[in-house]
């Protein structure tokens, strides 16, 4: 079984997610891949409080040291901005706290001075438009069926022993929405 899962770093709504899917996946028992992707609720808010940035170094720490780098990275951003205000999308800012999760500060900096990971960071939000992910956080379950928002434990187990129930039943294809990243075809706001 695998959730797909998109969340963002500066969302109020995505703080308990570790927490709240840690507990659910524990009392379920089976084995469940969480897969993690960007998704960038403000791209209009002012530069140094959007987390495009953040979410770039998210993957350069997936990229460098799996998993659990990720999630220790992912886990500082979230508690340096949402507790002591951080700025996400300040260079420095976010050098500082990634270093002290793990990250090499010459490995962080080359990748936030160049255009590094941007694209898998654009590719999961463009994913996320054409599945119809509008708000964060999103459990996507074996790619069926999905539930939007802070979620308490009980229903993420919902989600999990629906998913096991129909581990045999094909996804149901839907319409698109959005451009899927081609945003010169279509009348989305990148």
């Amino acid at each position: 079984m695998r959730i797909d899962l998109w969340t963002d770093p500066a969302s109020p709504d995505c703080t308990q997610v570790p927490e709240v899917l840690g507990a659910a996946l524990a009392r379920f028992g089976a084995t469940v891949e969480v897969v993690e992707h960007a998704f960038e609720v403000d791209r209009q808010a002012p530069v140094e409080r959007r987390s495009f940035d953040a979410q770039r170094v998210i993957a350069l720490a997936r990229r460098e040291g799996g998993p659990e780098l990720e999630a220790r990275v992912r886990a500082a951003l979230v508690r340096a901005h949402h507790d002591d205000g951080a700025a996400l999308g300040d260079h420095e800012v976010l050098t500082s706290l990634v270093e002290g999760a793990g990250l090499d500060r010459a490995v962080v900096e080359a990748a936030l001075a160049s255009d590094d990971l941007g694209h898998e960071v654009r590719a999961d939000e463009a994913t996320a438009r054409m599945i119809g992910v509008e708000k964060v956080p999103t459990f996507v379950f074996d790619r069926k069926f999905a539930l939007s928002g802070p979620q308490p434990v009980e229903a993420l187990l919902v989600g999990l022993a629906t998913a096991a129930e129909q581990a045999d039943v094909a996804p149901t294809p839907r319409e698109s929405a959005g451009c899927g990243g081609n945003c010169a075809a279509c009348a989305c706001t990148p």
